[in-house]
């Protein structure tokens, strides 16, 4: 009897009851959220590639999520942005060209566990560049710094391995040329260069999956140049005991190449120019070839004559040759002596004169006497 009457109380006026229940629900949570504080965060969006598709090269790198929490401020205090992945899912990609890709979000466990906790993101929804996620080999080279050692220099180099496989949009991947290494110091360098070198790698749209050091030589040598050295004296041999060469002292320029270093410490010592008499036998004027040697590590390209007029006098017909200073010492004595006698000449010509007129003055005296 007392159920009946229970049931009949709980159901008088029922939709009455129903409502105000509700009500009271609504301004608990009312009250509930109404006391709750918010925080957003930037989360940066990751991209989840598939293999095949992905964010072309254009693509902005920097695009974030705004996430939005709201909880008790004491729950707040110990949440970061760390504590959120938010990430592009490219799987659900088929193929290239703009594309709209929802973003996942995905608290951190210990976001989860925050009782109350509402959690709201935006965008929802990125309108990205997508296109084929494509790899290939490109050759690696060094990072080279600094310079060798003077007189040296850098002639080539080897790497090993010289190639590495490098993935990414095909727009990126084909723009790349080659992979540099890290830098290896060339400085001061007067033989070969070995290093262990790890791959620079400076752009976040491709992908390097090998973690591989690189064997890294560079070949230094000695730097190749030209010199000329000027006034190597020519040195005459196997002259005929009944001869002898009439030429003044002669000498030639020769041009050579070698190391920077070796040149550096060339004189004209250092060369032998020769003109081999060995076939002559008369006297006259004869033409010779000449030949130059000197250092082994120096090689001769030019000489400023390769034939050289040669004059062979006998002894018995030696005549005797001036030196430019025996000419002017001669001519001065010439120029003297005709001085000398131009001077004579004068002073007898005076007295000449000076006679002539004493004879006259004579002459004249006496035929006044006769007069008389």
């Amino acid at each position: 009897m007392n159920i009946k009457k229970i049931m009949n109380s709980v159901l008088e006026n029922w939709p009455v009851k129903v409502i105000c229940f509700i009500a009271a629900v609504l301004v608990f949570f009312y009250h509930e959220l109404s006391t709750l504080s918010s925080r957003s965060y930037m989360v940066p969006v990751k991209i989840l590639e598939n293999g095949e598709l992905t964010l072309s090269s254009e693509a902005d790198e920097s695009r974030h999520v705004k996430v939005t929490v709201r909880s008790k401020r004491e729950n707040l205090a110990d949440i970061t942005e760390g504590d959120f992945n938010a990430f592009l899912d490219m799987n659900r990609v088929k193929e290239a060209g703009r594309i709209a890709v929802d973003i996942n979000v995905v608290p951190d466990s210990k976001v989860m566990l925050i009782d109350p906790l509402e959690i709201t993101y935006s965008p929802r929804t990125l309108y990205v560049p997508v296109e084929k996620y494509i790899s290939r080999y490109v050759p690696v080279k060094p990072s080279v710094t600094g310079s060798a050692a003077y007189g040296y220099e850098m002639v080539n180099y080897s790497i090993e391995p010289d190639v590495v496989l490098i993935e990414g949009p095909e727009s990126a991947v084909n723009a790349v040329e080659s992979i540099s290494t890290e830098n290896v110091s060339l400085t001061g360098a007067s033989r070969d260069v070995v290093a262990v070198s790890s791959l620079l790698h400076t752009s976040s749209r491709i992908e390097i999956p090998s973690s591989e050091n690189f064997k890294v030589v560079l070949y230094v040598r000695p730097v190749g140049t030209s010199r000329t050295i000027k006034n190597v004296p020519v040195t005459y041999k196997n002259i005929p005991e009944t001869l002898f060469v009439s030429n003044q002292e002669e000498s030639v320029d020769i041009t050579v190449e070698g190391s920077m270093l070796s040149l550096d410490k060339l004189s004209p010592s250092d060369f032998i120019c020769t003109a081999d008499l060995a076939d002559l036998e008369k006297e006259g004027t004869h033409v010779l070839r000449l030949v130059v040697s000197g250092p082994k590590d120096i090689d001769v390209i030019k000489v400023s004559r390769e034939e050289l007029s040669v004059i062979l006098s006998s002894s018995d017909s030696e005549e005797t040759i001036l030196l430019p200073e025996e000419i002017i010492v001669e001519d001065s004595k010439s120029i003297e002596k005709t001085e000398k006698t131009e001077k004579t000449e004068k002073i007898e010509k005076s007295e000449k004169i000076e006679n002539a007129e004493i004879i006259h003055e004579d002459a004249a005296a006496i035929k006044e006497e006769a007069g008389n």
